[in-house]
């Protein structure tokens, strides 16, 4: 999971957006047919920062990727 998570957070870094913060966080679990749930809450500007989550899924696992961006005042 933390390849995956540098990949991307190399990726957003890439696009050299000013005064911005990355964090990113994958989940990868085995698929057992019993079902999840994620959440999470922020503290934050929505005029500035903002996130974008990703799935991906086959017969054996899942991966949950979701990228945050938080404007650094």
């Amino acid at each position: 999971t933390k390849e995956i998570a540098d990949a991307v957070k190399l990726q957003l870094k890439a696009c050299e957006f000013p005064r911005c913060k990355y964090l990113v966080q994958v989940v990868i679990g085995e698929q057992r047919g019993e079902g999840v749930r994620m959440g999470c809450r922020c503290f934050w500007d929505s005029e500035t920062d903002c996130y974008a989550t990703e799935t991906y899924t086959n017969d054996s696992l899942f991966c949950v990727a979701t990228a945050f961006s938080v404007y650094l005042y």
